[in-house]
């Protein structure tokens, strides 16, 4: 506390007197209670710690604004406590100015609570979706795995095909080179045109063995292409809301510890004030010079 008492005379003496007889009778014993014993800078210290205490409270869990009222009320029972037990340090300028205070804290509460509402309204909007996005990433890249297997193993049968009919008449062109021709068929020529029909058969497969290659090599890459396409956007947005719901979980955890900490010490200022006041208009006591 910034307030100094000053010294203060000897109060409350009372003039000596005669002990008289004890009564027979029993007298009842005045109770002082804490109030009439305590001091009022020992009063005010107390609810200025408290005050302080409060300004650095944490709440465990969210929602946090279900602590707000509760905590709220904490602090306006600590000032309504000061005005009660130490009501000459209340005047217009003192109401006005703590009421000032407790009110936009209230706004400030209420700002804040439905600031933390919405955002768990998006968060519980924004985290089907995301699931929902993710699922798609899974069924796309299963898709992906898919549809190459199908690919490779359509081309793998097709070069099985092609290669076989290859062999085939490549032993075909082997045995009519081999073979000698009859007169009939050297007169006719048909060992000859056997043969270039062979040949061409032959090397119709062998072209298409190797386009077929480069086809398969080109829906490959297209194939990647689209997929990493469709993936790039799903992962744009799965991180998009990702860093939404990040968001609103920073909102939704904020407890407002800042707003509780700065109130507090306004609240904790009047009070200094206040009690500055009524300890700077104490009467000094006078010296003796006798």
């Amino acid at each position: 506390m910034s307030f100094e008492p000053r010294m203060r005379g000897k109060r409350f003496l009372r003039p000596a007197s005669k002990k008289s007889k004890r009564s027979k009778e029993p007298t009842t014993a005045h109770v002082y209670t804490s109030k009439d014993e305590e001091d009022p800078i020992q009063i005010a210290r107390n609810i200025l710690n408290a005050v302080d205490h409060l300004g650095k409270q944490r709440f465990a869990l969210p929602p946090f604004s279900e602590h707000f009222q509760r905590w709220f009320t904490d602090l306006q029972s600590l000032v309504n406590e000061f005005k009660d037990r130490i009501p000459e340090t209340v005047d217009s300028s003192f109401q006005t100015e703590i009421q000032g205070i407790l009110v936009n804290l209230q706004d400030a509460f209420s700002k804040q609570a439905e600031i933390e509402i919405s955002a768990t309204d998006k968060q519980s909007k924004l985290q089907p979706e995301l699931t929902h996005l993710e699922l798609d990433l899974s069924k796309l890249e299963k898709t992906y795995r898919s549809r190459l297997h199908e690919i490779r193993a359509n081309h793998d049968k097709s070069n099985q095909k092609l290669r076989g009919e290859i062999a085939s008449l490549d032993m075909k062109r082997l045995q009519i080179l081999r073979k000698k021709p009859t007169i009939i068929q050297m007169i006719m020529r048909k060992t000859q045109s056997g043969l270039e029909g062979t040949s061409t058969e032959l090397e119709s497969r062998k072209t298409k063995l190797s386009n077929g290659h480069k086809t398969f090599e080109q829906i490959l890459q297209d194939n990647r292409n689209q997929y990493a396409k469709d993936r790039q956007k799903l992962i744009e947005r799965i991180d998009l809301h990702r860093q939404k719901i990040e968001d609103c979980r920073q909102t939704v955890e904020d407890d407002a510890l800042e707003i509780r900490k700065q109130a507090c010490l306004q609240i904790h200022s009047a009070i200094d004030r206040a009690m500055i006041k009524i300890t700077s208009t104490e009467p000094e006591t006078k010296p003796n010079h006798d």
